[in-house]
């Protein structure tokens, strides 16, 4: 049994780009009328427990009563807990065109980010009938970017829908997604997510959506599309609580990760966000990998074989997913995430090389980190500036960013200057994006980035400038013009840095003063940076950079303590972004 139950007309409509989803003889409104009034099949009672249960998805409350009252049967589950005068349309925020239009923006836009529902089944009048907190969660997200007058009086009703609904123990995959799509475009400083999130999964289960997909689908593409949508929420929910696990540092609570490559090729209505799912899933399961790995101490040449494996996986997926031989065409927006999540894993590889190499090989490995980080900043820049989607991006892709650049500004002792100039010049387009993405508003997540970064170059400037490279004459400060040493191992990496400094040469201490022309002209505030505190990978970060101990400057002792940095005292593992698995 389906847990949404249709009723109003399913009209397809042309969405963005060359996807077009139209409507099919099977959704057209006659054949929904016609199963509003049918009754659903109950379930056999004489069937095994699991199944009878698979078949209970749509009951309200998990209990003793619920589970053995078999009387009531299962279809007493409310879709909604509200009248629809409390919905925008009933608040008098919206009229119902603006619903359709704001629906069109969700799909045109946003559907690619957080890859739930289906725009062939989830049009602003079925989701209005079905669940008024989805069809609010929907109109809350979307007015944010395209009506961002509205959005605080539409996020107010979404949370009071949603708060109800969950007080009263509704139990619907439109609650669910509702969850889980306020969760994703949630305010930098709403602390609810881990909490809603974890209130989500545990209605997946209860919902049954973690059992194996049924086969065959159901007969008629509007009853196989709510199959679907149910096993693509399952999916979601996985990608949802594996990003919240890795940003926290605190236990999953979904263990087995969905095939997804394979569940792509048993549908036969795949959407184009498909694709960033499974890519999704894979990176998920190659830092979960990295990470175990990173225990790996004894044996170097046993990591770095891991790691290799880890890479060409990452690599191969990656190509794959671009290819003509995938079952479905990403959009650009996906093509610049999986890009991003791409480098990010790269990142992670080299770090946890660099961390635990010999000291031999470090020099090398340091010059495959910075051009690695160097290229991930370039899709913020270009794939995610320039294409208008850095206003929606998530929690994850704002704390790798910030991460990205607290190494960075890490490593800048070891650049020569010409180096150190490019690698300032970087973060100062990406302030600037930030800035153009947080269009005036200051409690946005590119607003919170902007001011972070800049911070971060103010107080690492304040702790102390590097040594001057010049003066010392050390030929291993690393310039990015330069190529590995022939005395250290090759780069895990295929293709090391290829950024190249201009003819802008700064005096050695300039680049620091060069940090002064790129400020916010808004003063960080303690909340805003402790807003980043609350991420274990950007944990005090404000106050260890400025601390951060550059490379000795007594001639030959110096170049030997530089390559040769120890990993328990003066290079710090955090800087790197290596955590400890949590715990199962």
């Amino acid at each position: 049994m389906n847990a949404i139950r249709p009723i109003s007309d399913v009209r397809g409509a042309s969405r963005s780009g060359s996807h077009q989803f139209s409507p099919s003889p099977s959704l057209d409104s006659s054949d929904e009328d016609e199963q509003l009034h049918e009754h659903e099949d109950r379930p056999h009672l004489d069937k095994p427990a699991h199944s009878v249960y698979h078949e209970l998805a749509n009951r309200s409350i998990f209990s003793i009563a619920g589970v053995m009252d078999r009387e009531r049967g299962v279809d007493e589950s409310p879709t909604s807990t509200m009248e629809r005068t409390d919905d925008p349309i009933g608040l008098g925020i919206l009229s119902m065109d603006e619903c359709d239009s704001l629906f069109h923006h969700y799909f045109d836009q946003l559907q690619t980010c957080v890859c739930l529902l289906d725009p062939a089944i989830h049009t602003a009048t079925y989701t209005r009938h079905a669940s008024p907190e989805l069809f609010t969660a929907v109109l809350t997200v979307a007015s944010k970017f395209f009506r961002p007058e509205l959005y605080e009086r539409v996020l107010e009703s979404s949370d009071r829908l949603v708060s109800n609904a969950i007080a009263q123990c509704v139990a619907t995959i439109e609650l669910v997604q509702a969850i889980c799509i306020l969760h994703y475009w949630k305010k930098p400083t709403d602390g609810r997510g881990w909490l809603r999130l974890g209130h989500a999964i545990r209605l997946g289960y209860q919902l049954d959506l973690h059992l194996p997909p049924r086969r065959p689908l159901p007969a008629g593409e509007r009853k196989a599309r709510l199959a679907i949508d149910r096993e693509r929420t399952w999916i979601s929910l996985f990608c949802f609580d594996s990003t919240a696990t890795q940003l926290s540092d605190r236990p999953s609570m979904m263990h087995r990760a969905p095939d997804v490559a394979e569940w792509i090729r048993t549908i036969p209505y795949p959407l184009p966000s498909d694709g960033q799912l499974d890519f999704a899933v894979k990176t998920s399961l190659l830092q979960s990998e990295v990470r175990q790995l990173q225990s790996c101490r004894s044996s170097y040449d046993v990591l770095r074989s891991g790691l290799r494996r880890v890479l060409e996986d990452l690599h191969r997926s990656h190509d794959f997913l671009r290819s003509d031989k995938y079952a479905v065409t990403l959009t650009s927006t996906s093509v610049s995430i999986n890009d991003f999540s791409t480098l990010a894993v790269q990142l992670l590889v080299e770090c946890t090389s660099l961390a635990l190499a010999p000291r031999k090989h470090r020099n090398g490995l340091l010059h495959s980190c910075v051009g690695t980080s160097l290229k991930l900043l370039d899709i913020v820049i270009d794939g995610f500036g320039r294409q208008g989607i850095m206003p929606m991006i998530e929690d994850a892709h704002s704390v790798a960013v910030a991460s990205t650049v607290v190494r960075l500004i890490g490593f800048m002792a070891y650049l020569d200057p010409p180096a150190k100039a490019s690698v300032l010049r970087k973060l100062s387009k990406v302030v600037i994006v930030c800035r153009e993405a947080a269009r005036g508003d200051h409690s946005s997540h590119p607003a919170y980035l902007a001011r972070f970064i800049n911070a971060l170059l103010d107080n690492a400037r304040q702790g102390g400038a590097p040594p001057r490279a010049h003066e010392t004459g050390n030929p291993h400060l690393y310039s990015l013009a330069s190529t590995t040493p022939s005395n250290t191992a090759p780069s895990l990496s295929s293709t090391l840095c290829s950024h190249v400094a201009g003819p802008h040469n700064p005096a050695p201490d300039q680049w620091w003063e060069e940090a002064g022309q790129i400020a916010y002209q808004e003063a960080l505030q303690p909340e805003q940076a402790n807003f980043w505190d609350g991420f274990p990978l950007l944990a005090n970060a404000m106050n260890s950079l400025g601390t951060q101990q550059p490379p000795p400057q007594n001639g030959v002792q110096m170049a030997v303590d530089q390559l040769g940095l120890d990993l328990d005292t003066q290079w710090d593992p955090h800087l790197l972004g290596l955590q400890h698995a949590p715990a199962m």
